[in-house]
């Protein structure tokens, strides 16, 4: 039965965006904390006591752990400074946001008939600082998540991401669950290393998150050629593929070649720094 793939499926995302919501409560909280923040109508603590999300004194407990970590945030009603609203703070909408756009990606086949999540991103940076932060961002919801991440770079642009990486992330890297290949600098060895990685998810039972940062002289076949293999490579297998280009130092004609071979173009969180 197809309905419990798509349990399976939606459990995982969750896990996967939104893993500090650990309880059926925390997650009703965020859930009707949210819906009535996008309305425009922020709930009271009064409020969100009367939703019946477990007794007044677990309710209590779980949103003043969100609070602390994060996740919640309240504030005095502009019209009534002895009311206090609460809201979701910008980095759990954006998460929210994220989870949106992994539900509107359209699904791959994979294995036993299930759905395997796949995305081809293509994301645009001003340089090594910026171009470092989207990448770790990109490379720590995999990481997360246990996926088999890739990260494929020239050794200037490693350094920045692994330290732009959180310090827990940052040590199950170097333990080697983020493995960060060399000698690519040919499209042949890049193209064959791409067809090994892909192929390697059947056996490990993961999907794969690739980051391919584009930070040296591209030709606009090579990208365009490299680019549609990842495609192929998506549709077959799934997975999630960020390709970063440094819009200082490559060409007009590779940048085109660029955005013309991705179905969908990175939005928030990873598009710009």
């Amino acid at each position: 039965m197809r309905v419990f793939a798509k349990l399976r499926d939606l459990a995982e995302r969750r896990s996967r965006y939104l893993p500090e919501l650990r309880t059926t409560e925390d997650r009703e909280l965020a859930r009707e904390i949210g819906y009535h923040q996008a309305l425009g109508a922020p709930l009271t603590l009064k409020q969100v006591m009367r939703l019946g999300v477990g007794s007044s004194a677990t309710a209590q407990r779980r949103l003043a752990r969100l609070k602390r970590l994060g996740l919640v945030r309240g504030q005095r009603s502009p019209a009534d400074q002895r009311v206090v609203e609460l809201t979701l703070s910008p980095a759990c909408m954006r998460a929210f946001l994220r989870l949106e756009e992994a539900f509107a990606a359209p699904p791959a086949r994979h294995g036993h008939g299930e759905a395997a999540p796949r995305r081809h991103l293509c994301s645009l940076c001003d340089g090594t600082q910026a171009g470092s932060l989207m990448l770790a961002r990109f490379l720590a919801d995999g990481l997360r998540a246990r996926e088999r991440c890739v990260l494929i770079a020239g050794a200037e642009a490693v350094k920045p991401v692994l330290d732009a990486l959180p310090s827990s992330l940052r040590r199950r890297a170097a333990s080697g669950d983020l493995a960060i290949p060399g000698g690519l600098e040919s499209a042949d060895a890049l193209g064959k290393y791409v067809e090994e990685a892909f192929a390697g998810t059947r056996l490990e039972r993961r999907p794969l998150r690739l980051a391919w940062s584009v930070r040296s002289h591209r030709s606009a076949a090579d990208v365009e050629r490299i680019e549609r293999q990842m495609d192929r490579l998506l549709g077959r297998y799934g997975g999630h593929v960020l390709c970063q280009y440094d819009v200082t130092r490559l060409s007009g004609g590779a940048l085109i070649a660029a955005l013309r071979s991705h179905r969908e173009v990175a939005e928030v969180p990873y598009l710009l720094g």
